[in-house]
């Protein structure tokens, strides 16, 4: 099995940024609130940590530095990422390798080549024409941090608008038994993209979730075929009727329905489920008013009850498999209710992984119908959930209080640290509220 990489940053330094900012900080492995006033550079700080890890080259390119470094560490080793800047060129390097790749600097046009059609293009060839170099490739293969700007988009996609999220959606429900929405959704903004994204994200995650349910299932149809093949040993003890068998009665509906994942649904099989468990009664009813306890009857099924009382611990089995593996769902609806209760609504996701909000009254709508604040607590808690299970994720946050009730402010945190207490955070905050009973855990920007 391969061994998960687990990643932490430990570091970062810059000098020279943007002509005035230099920044020396040291990080915390689990928790860090990145403070400081307006103007001291906690968003570039976030960038360019980002910049160095992903790697994102628009942000290494465009902004202006003179150095910057960052340093990571796995289970056994310090690892050093860095940039330079010399004679208007950029140089990027690890400490793995001695070579260094020399990149075309353009922080002195950085706010002309932001506003340009062409700058996603001109990376898009720089990262193309250098993806085999050994640095480049390193620093690929290292685990990404999940970097959520000021407009909550997942660092990477930002050429990814809403006509794209839009033919994802149409492309999902032409998969689905669910009909596209003949009304065209209004997904508005930065943050309306972002929700585009995090739906998708969410029924990703559950489609998945389906599949890996069907094998359980698969599992199960083999599991209850292989259990009419098992030989039944007869001894004295077996003569006498056992009351817990009497217990798969009350199963009744649940044999059913792991019969129909054998079988195909019909009239028939219904039929034949029935009249056994009639049966089944009948001779129970018998069997309590007989005080020797024997039964011929109770002798010429004790097999079949024997196989269906089989059946039953198998379908205990795969419940408790599938429950399992649905509770990333659970846990992510229930957390995110627990805010959302404030002013009494509610997330629901449909079979097919589709959100829906249930409103006050009972009425249901989409996502778009949540306020800014609310929407912020989605998009970033669907995040965690679903991009970051694994130990080595790394969380770059900007700015979380955005649109949040100061009450929501002080719960946000906790609740982000006790879903995954491996994970690693780096929140940049203006908010005393984010920060709570933490600040041991506060690190300050320069």
């Amino acid at each position: 099995m391969k061994t998960e990489f687990i990643l932490k940053i430990r570091s970062f330094s810059a000098t020279n940024v943007y002509g005035y900012l230099d920044f020396e900080t040291e990080f915390n492995r689990d928790i860090n609130f990145l403070v400081g006033g307006n103007g001291s550079g906690k968003t570039t700080e976030l960038k360019l940590i980002n910049a160095l890890a992903a790697p994102n080259l628009k942000d290494l390119l465009t902004i202006p530095f003179e150095t910057a470094d960052l340093i990571v560490e796995d289970r056994y080793n310090h690892i050093r990422l860095s940039a330079r800047t010399h004679n208007n060129a950029k140089f990027l390097s690890c400490s793995a390798y001695s070579d260094e790749l020399e990149l075309p600097n353009f922080g002195m046009d950085e706010f002309a080549l932001q506003k340009s059609e062409k700058l996603e293009e001109e990376i898009d060839l720089i990262l193309r024409r250098h993806a085999e170099h050994p640095v480049v490739k390193f620093i690929t293969n290292l685990p990404k941090p999940i970097f959520l700007g000021l407009d909550r988009r997942r660092d990477g996609d930002d050429s990814k608008g809403e006509d794209y999220y839009r033919h994802r959606e149409m492309i999902y429900f032409s998969h689905s038994k669910k009909s596209y929405p003949s009304s065209r959704r209004s997904f508005k903004g930065s943050l309306g993209v972002s929700l585009m994204e995090t739906e998708l994200l969410v029924q990703n995650t559950y489609r998945r979730l389906r599949e890996l349910e069907e094998k359980h299932s698969s599992n199960l149809r083999d599991s209850i075929l292989l259990s009419s093949f098992q030989y039944s040993e007869v001894g004295n003890e077996s003569l006498i009727p056992d009351i817990n068998k009497w217990k798969l009665l009350e199963r009744q509906r649940e044999i059913r329905q792991a019969l129909y994942k054998v079988v195909a649904r019909d009239s028939k099989v219904s039929s034949e489920v029935d009249n056994f468990f009639s049966r089944l009664t009948t001779l129970a009813e018998q069997l309590q008013g007989n005080d020797d306890k024997f039964s011929i009857e109770w002798l010429l099924n004790k097999a079949q009850i024997d196989r269906m009382a089989k059946i039953v611990d198998i379908i205990d089995d795969h419940k408790s498999k599938v429950d399992q593996l649905f509770n990333p769902i659970k846990s992510f609806l229930k957390v995110v209710n627990e805010f959302y209760k404030d002013s009494h609504k509610r997330l629901e996701i449909d079979a097919v992984g589709q959100l829906a909000v249930i409103r006050p009254g009972g009425t249901e709508c989409t996502i778009e119908g949540l306020s800014s604040g609310e929407r912020q607590i989605l998009v970033i808690l669907a995040q965690v959930f679903f991009s970051g299970r694994k130990s080595s994720a790394i969380f770059l946050i900007d700015e979380p209080e955005l649109s949040l009730h100061l009450r929501w402010q002080e719960k946000i945190s906790e609740v982000l640290f006790t879903i995954n207490p491996s994970v690693q955070f780096i929140l940049a905050t203006h908010s005393p509220e984010i920060v709570g009973n933490n600040k041991n855990k506060s690190v300050r920007c320069r």
